[in-house]
């Protein structure tokens, strides 16, 4: 091959040989033109620049002309409803092969990749829907293979949802996806502060509120009996205190929940043996195998709810929201996942972080839709420490997000479950249901006769572990925290008649599910 001048350098067409696909993914010539249009004014020196950094590109170009084979051996295999796993052979080149590209449906002009791998992971698919699939390949000097001949084609199965682990209707607001026409406020929630003597911030970031959930039809019968501590100091597993009986609910004779430490919420749910009638109540104890189970409250407090049906009500008790639905269920958060399909629930110091308000009775203005009550005497306290106010739009059941113009990509955060709550928050959003009493940041999650979110979380993300953080801990996971909190945004406009903010769902409904 002859030598490279400078005029092949400032002049060179480095497309006439490419293929109109190469031409588009890597145009070089229009590169080149810039270049001879300023070539002249430019010093000997920057010609002198410009050819060094061209020369190799230039000469490359005209030494290899020869594309890579094309890719054979191309397969598809769907492995969920939302993702199909390809693979195929590797290709070869008489220098050597850069990567492959992935077409959709014939879609030249938008392939996915590059990737260098013989594999490649097409996740967010539709269930229930057919695709088909080629692959080219690329070498280093930009040839282009042409695409496999034959497609391969690959049918989603469709999404079967198992009620005891994804219950209650499609249009629920647990499962209902936020919406185009979403209106978002900005939430101003304060990170919480509980410094000790040395400055050093003890809040919770998160506490982890369990859930009791308990989903065992065919369970035997268990006595469960009044207890009247409450959160009040005392024994809550005391079964005489006064120890009348509440319910016989199934539940696992094994199966255990601590008084304590503390007072924590334990709301709980029961699902009777008609297998669709859930029995809510808080807050639950059992101390001792076999024994009968304790609690404060009765179906006057929170009527029972059917699996099947909206899942609005339940014992958490500052709003009157479900036990089961929101909360973050055993087999979401793990590794590989893309983040829990529904409505978180949250939980906040309401001094600090919702709007002061006059009235907690129905019609008053201490709550919003879809929460159906407040704390006890809310109006005198909701608020008061908040400074500056907090919007009027931060209410007991007000629907938090993260806006649709975020890009969640450049929120620059640290952990896999950090990422996987970041886009649940923004395509489903989570609900304020109750108040934590302090200076600290709850998330509800599991705890039931199979197992604990926490116990998963530990054995998952052992380099995270424990689940429950606080401030001072300056984990990826807790800092993660932070980031999701000061992003959130109120929807404003959540109601019955536009869950998530009507328009168009940012996800696909959830599959229908029928008694």
């Amino acid at each position: 091959m002859r030598a490279v001048r400078e005029h092949d350098v400032l002049s060179f067409s480095g497309d006439s040989h490419r293929s109109s696909l190469e031409q588009q993914r890597f145009p070089i010539a229009p590169a080149l033109t810039a270049v001879s249009k300023t070539a002249s004014a430019i010093s000997a020196a920057a010609s002198a620049f410009l050819l060094a950094a061209w020369l190799p590109i230039a000469a490359q170009a005209q030494a290899d002309n020869t594309p890579p084979s094309v890719p054979t051996g191309l397969a598809g295999t769907a492995v969920s409803p939302t993702q199909i796993n390809l693979s195929w052979n590797p290709s070869t080149d008489n220098v050597a092969v850069a990567g492959y590209y992935v077409y959709v449906d014939d879609q030249w002009q938008t392939p996915l990749g590059p990737t260098t791998a013989t594999s490649f992971q097409h996740t967010g698919r539709s269930p229930g829907t057919n695709y088909s699939y080629r692959v080219s390949s690329f070498d280093t000097s930009f040839n282009d293979s042409a695409w496999t001949a034959t497609p391969v084609s690959v049918t989603t199965p469709p999404q079967v949802r198992d009620p005891l682990k994804w219950p209650f209707a499609s249009t629920s607001i647990w499962n209902m996806p936020i919406g185009s026409n979403a209106v978002y406020v900005p939430a101003n929630i304060p990170i919480p502060s509980a410094p000790d003597a040395q400055g050093i911030n003890w809040a919770d970031m998160p506490n982890v509120d369990e859930d009791i959930i308990v989903l065992t039809p065919t369970a035997p019968l268990t006595n469960i009996v009044r207890n009247n501590v409450g959160w009040n100091p005392g024994d809550r597993c005391a079964t005489n205190n006064p120890g009348d009986l509440l319910f016989q609910l199934p539940m696992p004779s094994g199966f255990i929940v601590p008084s304590g430490p503390g007072t924590p919420n334990s709301s709980a749910v029961f699902l009777k043996p008609d297998g669709r009638t859930l029995i809510h109540t808080q807050p639950f104890a059992r101390c001792v195998a076999g024994d009968p189970g304790t609690t404060l409250t009765d179906e006057l407090a929170f009527p029972p709810v059917d699996l099947y049906g909206d899942g609005i009500r339940g014992s958490h008790g500052g709003s009157g929201l479900s036990a089961i639905g929101g909360s973050i269920r055993l087999g979401e958060l793990q590794p590989g996942s893309q983040g829990p399909r529904h409505a978180l629930k949250m939980e906040f110091d309401a001094a600090q972080v919702l709007s002061r308000c006059t009235s907690p009775d129905p019609g008053g203005d201490c709550f919003r839709w879809p929460a159906v009550n407040a704390d006890f005497r809310a109006e005198t306290y909701y608020g008061t420490t908040a400074n500056p106010p907090a919007p009027s739009a931060m209410k007991m059941g007000a629907l938090l997000a993260i806006p649709a113009w975020v890009d969640l990509s450049a929120m620059d955060l640290q952990s896999e479950p950090g990422r996987q709550l970041a886009w649940t928050l923004q395509n489903y959003g989570a609900y304020i249901v109750d108040n934590t009493g302090c200076q600290c940041f709850n998330i509800a999650a599991e705890n039931g006769p199979n197992g604990s979110v926490q116990a998963q979380f530990a054995t998952d993300y052992p380099a995270l572990s424990p689940m429950h953080r606080r401030v001072k801990d300056n984990t990826p996971w807790s800092n993660d925290l932070i980031t999701l909190i000061r992003a959130l945004h109120v929807v404003d406009n959540n109601d019955p008649a536009s869950i998530g903010g009507g328009g168009t769902p940012r996800q696909l409904l959830a599959p229908p599910i029928a008694p």
